[in-house]
């Protein structure tokens, strides 16, 4: 059974490549018509994505947020010590 199996895939891609352009067949892809085509919208992954990319830029805010407020608190601490020893 696997032999009739392999033989009938050989004789497909032999009936493909035989009536290949590149093998002298008729081609007539380069005149079939366009159509107009655009990429979904609006899709479950891409909401997702947005949902993801606010939030991690949220997060990341947040994160400079308190980063600042580290800072701040750091330089008044520096600031309060160097009061104490002048």
């Amino acid at each position: 059974m696997a032999n009739n199996t392999a033989n009938g895939q050989t004789k497909f891609w032999l009936q493909v490549f035989s009536n290949s352009k590149v093998n002298g067949a008729l081609y007539l892809g380069d005149h079939l018509p366009s159509y107009g085509w655009a990429w979904p919208t609006e899709t479950y992954l891409q909401r997702r994505l947005r949902l993801l990319r606010a939030s991690a830029d949220e997060a990341s805010s947040a994160d400079r947020a308190s980063l600042d407020e580290i800072s701040c608190a750091t330089e008044q601490l520096q600031l309060e010590r160097s009061e104490m020893f002048h």
